[in-house]
């Protein structure tokens, strides 16, 4: 008897990503997206893991009324060196690490379900944040480290 195998593929594509880049820290860009989009976003409980060293802000909203969820996460994070006499000070600084390492030049993501606002709509509402220097929609069948953005 012949084995078939099926390619099993789970993708969850019920939420819209966006790339932003921005010249400010990630929670005073909740704050700025909270006053322009109308949400509240407010800290997680739990930053987002890849692994025990690198942590990534995360900011989350659930709208009931509205039936959308949002999410706001930093991608860049900073992995503290091991104290070593024998290195030089070039080789103590911190190193960056990224949830979406295809992705470097993008400072946040904004995920969040498809509701009342649409994707075009929110492009257009934070184009208008001025500290905000580029936000764009990411195609999540263009991302190989997609598994990152699923958590929570």
């Amino acid at each position: 008897m012949t084995v078939r195998k099926l390619p099993l593929h789970i993708e969850d594509t019920n939420y819209l990503l966006l790339g932003i880049h921005h010249s400010i820290e990630t929670f005073q860009l909740a704050f700025l997206i909270n006053s322009f989009l109308d949400v509240r976003l407010q800290r997680a409980s739990e930053d987002v893991a890849k692994t025990s060293q690198e942590l990534f802000q995360a900011y989350e909203y659930e709208d009931v009324l509205r039936q959308q969820s949002w999410q706001l996460f930093s991608n860049k994070s900073f992995l503290e060196p091991q104290a070593n006499d024998s290195k030089t000070l070039f080789e103590q600084s911190p190193m960056a690490s990224y949830l979406v390492p295809e992705k470097k030049e993008v400072d946040s993501f904004l995920k969040f379900t498809l509701g009342s606002i649409s994707i075009e709509n929110c492009l257009e509402i934070l184009r208008k944040i001025p500290q905000i220097s580029a936000c764009y929609e990411l195609r999540l069948n263009h991302l190989k480290s997609k598994n990152n953005l699923i958590f929570g």
